[in-house]
């Protein structure tokens, strides 16, 4: 349990992460992770709530280079913000992986450059 919220894995599960010490944690968590990694967010949506905060919501996929291959998610980010010192903070950041997908690690091509024919 991660203060304000959850951490479960897996498709269809969601993670909430709470509080900025602990929302950079697990960003910085993620670069552990894997050895590349594109990341694609679109159909952003953001709203300014009556209290000051911005609510904002979107999808994203993702592609992580790992040692046993390269993986394949999309999933729903939804992120609060507040302005703290002139800055907006995330408060909030939950993402929910819809679907992951892991390619094998492709086998070294052979050459075959030299080869006697017979």
């Amino acid at each position: 349990m991660v203060a304000g919220g959850t951490v479960e894995g897996g498709p269809g599960s969601e993670q909430v992460f709470a509080g900025r010490d602990t929302v950079v944690d697990i960003l910085a968590s993620l670069f552990d992770q894997r050895q590349w990694a594109r990341h694609l967010v679109s159909n952003l949506l953001v709203d300014v709530e009556p209290d000051g905060s911005v609510d904002v919501r979107s999808y994203f996929q993702y592609w992580l280079g790992r040692a046993d291959g390269t993986a394949h998610g999309v999933g729903d980010y939804h992120v609060t913000m507040r302005e703290a010192d002139g800055r907006l903070a995330i408060t909030t950041l939950s993402a929910t992986i819809l679907e992951e997908i892991t390619l094998p690690a492709a086998a070294p091509a052979v050459s075959t450059a030299g080869a006697a024919s017979a």
